[in-house]
């Protein structure tokens, strides 16, 4: 079993802050995240993809080309002297770009500090250990000293509203 000062639970800001902290204060530190990357709603489903996609949009009603390094080119012409027709799947693919940067900058910051990620599904075994569940069907054990539970949220989906995540969606299924 691996055993660590702190052992937080989930890697959003919340997370993410409390890890680096204790890091920088000398304490051994893991994060367990049930995602295949860092960054929580925030990062991957919430307020980046959003914002990203609102930027592009607005960008793209006033004629700019969004700004951002390898992200593709929505204003380039079909036909010379007028603007092509956008897509949603170029709208994705911005957000997309614009998501793993910040997913990488979240995972250079945790590696930086000598934060342990492991990925799975943390529960309870006792008040000093979890047991993580990874996508494999494996477990590892993880004992700490103190918890932090930071698995952040879902979007609500009140009963009335009909969604089917195709043309009624929420902040989570947008983009796929």
């Amino acid at each position: 079993m691996r055993r660590y000062d702190l052992c937080v639970i989930g890697s959003g800001p919340a997370g993410q802050k409390a890890a680096i902290q204790a890091a920088k204060l000398g304490k051994s530190v893991c994060v367990v995240e049930r995602q295949r990357v860092v960054g929580g709603a925030a990062l991957n489903t919430g307020t980046i993809p959003s914002k990203s996609l609102r930027e592009a949009i607005l960008n793209l009603t006033a004629g700019k080309s969004p700004e951002s390094p390898g992200a593709p080119d929505m204003n380039a012409p079909d036909t010379p002297g007028r603007r092509r027709e956008i897509r949603i799947q170029e709208l994705t693919s911005y957000c997309s770009h614009i998501i793993a940067a910040e997913v990488s900058v979240a995972t250079r910051h945790l590696q930086q500090n000598d934060i342990d990620v492991i990925h799975g599904r943390a529960s309870f075994v006792d008040r000093s250990s979890v047991k993580v569940a990874n996508d494999h069907g494996g477990t590892e054990l993880v004992g700490a000293d103190h918890f932090v539970i930071s698995v952040g949220t879902r979007p609500a989906r009140p009963e009335n509203i009909p969604f089917d995540d195709n043309v009624i969606v929420d902040s989570d299924s947008l983009l796929r």
